[in-house]
């Protein structure tokens, strides 16, 4: 990384730093990209005269800086040139305190193994997971808790920078029409419901006793998603409503009104906008369109982007298409963030185009980062998952210099 750090903190002066080898002193230019620092007053500005070029400090042999007030939250443009050629184009980012504080971490919460109808055992899904830029995962088998128990417990024994949550897809029974993801609940809402049918029976019939469903076509399934969300919530979990336009049976997974409803009440604490088993988006497209006609009436919930992944290759891999980027303090906080709604849902078109969902301050930064930071930062995470793959199941020299590695970068990337 020739130009570090990329990330800043508005309203203090910061150094930029540039690695070259030569004598000749690197000319930089930083350009705000939303809030202007110049006026707009002439019908053309020549693109070189908006800004001026400043001579940077040489610090040592091959290392020169800049200092810089960036005076706003945005993406900044940045030029060096020298003897007049330009030798670098690229781009940083200013953040207010309450986002400068926080980290990102680029994940998923809703993945299959061979533990239920994936393709992959756990381990080698979650390392193929973090070979691809991953920070963290939830394998959510069907109606199945202990793989992801398994799962955290492969991971936790090799390595602490690539966090495995709980999880499972909770159906009403076995495989049944009925979808919801458990993120990060401490026990299982599946076994509750194959081992104890008089309480969900019970329970059911409460939720129909106190809820008004007029205008539902089928007020029992509503029921038993409330069901299954109270129940997610007393786990410890985060409910999450995943694919409900799916049209995999010739109907989608959930009616229409049923999914308005369940939107409009907060039924579930974050929405599966982007979901990968939707193979030509027509689901996508049509939750996304709902919800943002819903949220123009002041609906509000956090949006997730994931992969229902069954294989991370061949054909039915939907494999780092849709995912989450959340933003926490630290790994350990993802599940509160994505409860606060501090998080984006991610449709990945190419290695370097995305389109990003969720609120517009966290959907410029997602994009910046996506951008400029996982592309370098993928390739030390595939070090790190070759590591993790090769293990005996512990924390091998190897994989303690492929984290050093992350490491070092990412303190280089943040800065202070």
């Amino acid at each position: 990384m020739n130009l570090y750090p990329r990330i800043f903190k508005t309203k203090t002066e910061e150094k930029i730093f540039f690695r070259y080898t030569g004598d000749v002193l690197p000319e930089i230019k930083v350009q705000p990209m939303e809030k202007y620092l110049i006026p707009h007053d002439k019908m053309r500005i020549d693109e070189e005269d908006r800004y001026p070029y400043y001579i940077m400090t040489k610090e040592n042999d091959g290392l020169f800086s800049y200092c810089h007030d960036f005076l706003h939250e945005q993406k900044y443009s940045v030029i060096i040139r020298i003897n007049g050629e330009t030798v670098l184009s690229s781009h940083v980012y200013a953040l207010e305190n309450d986002l400068y504080s926080l980290r990102f971490f680029k994940g998923d919460t809703h993945i299959h193994t061979t533990r239920s109808d994936g393709l992959k055992s756990p381990l080698e899904t979650a390392c193929a997971y973090r070979a691809a830029g991953y920070d963290f995962i939830a394998v959510t088998d069907h109606h199945q808790f202990d793989p992801s128990i398994e799962t955290i417990n492969e991971i936790s024994s090799r390595t602490n920078l690539f966090t495995a949550f709980c999880g499972e897809e909770v159906h009403n029974g076995s495989m049944g029409y009925i979808h919801i993801v458990s993120f990060n609940g401490q026990s299982s809402v599946s076994k509750i419901i194959d081992n104890d049918q008089e309480y969900v029976k019970a329970r059911i019939n409460t939720i129909l006793a106190e809820n008004n469903f007029e205008g539902l076509s089928h007020p029992y399934t509503a029921a038993y998603r409330i069901f299954v969300a109270d129940e997610i919530r007393k786990a410890g979990g985060i409910p999450i409503l995943t694919h409900p336009l799916w049209d995999a049976y010739g109907e989608y997974n959930m009616d229409m009104d049923e999914l308005a409803y369940h939107l409009k009440n907060n039924t579930f604490d974050a929405f599966e906008l982007l979901a990968d088993d939707d193979r030509f988006g027509n689901g996508d497209n049509l939750q996304t369109a709902l919800y943002y006609e819903l949220a123009s009436k002041g609906v509000k919930t956090s949006l997730l982007g994931a992969s229902d992944c069954h294989d991370t290759d061949g054909e039915l891999s939907y494999f780092n298409r849709h995912f989450s980027l959340v933003f926490a303090p630290d790994a350990k906080e993802i599940p509160n963030s994505v409860k606060k709604g501090m998080c984006v849902a991610v449709n990945r078109r190419s290695d370097n185009d995305f389109f990003v969902f969720g609120d517009f301050r966290l959907v410029k930064y997602a994009r910046f980062v996506l951008n400029s930071f996982y592309p370098e930062y993928a390739a030390l995470t595939s070090d790190h998952a070759k590591a993790l793959a090769e293990s005996d199941g512990t924390r091998t020299e190897k994989i303690i210099q492929t984290e050093n590695a992350i490491n070092d970068f990412t303190k280089m990337y943040f800065g202070k």
